[in-house]
């Protein structure tokens, strides 16, 4: 149902059908961490304040390191089960964790 909705519409309605969540997501992710600060700095301190601006980037790192490894892994289990390959979507997910 999916694949045909998106077959059938422009790219540029596809695009945005994508784009509004993930640009909203972001968006309340900023909020988030300018919620942290303000919480933070005014109840601990700047040392602590300083420490949440190191840790932010650190973190976003990790996770998007994550992301694409656990996405790139995850992508070729649809694709080795759609050519009937029983045994290889599950080699597939062993990349993830390695």
């Amino acid at each position: 149902m999916v694949n045909e909705k998106l077959g059938s519409q422009s790219a540029a309605k596809s695009f945005f059908q994508y784009f509004i969540p993930t640009l909203i997501g972001m968006m309340l992710m900023s909020v988030n961490i300018v919620i942290d600060g303000i919480f933070v700095g005014n109840g601990i301190g700047s040392v602590a304040l300083a420490s949440v601006n190191i840790a932010v980037p650190v973190w976003s790192i990790i996770i998007s390191l994550a992301l694409l490894i656990g996405l790139g892994a995850v992508r070729f289990t649809p694709l080795r089960s759609g050519k009937k390959m029983k045994k290889k979507p599950s080699k597939s997910l062993r990349y993830l964790w390695y």
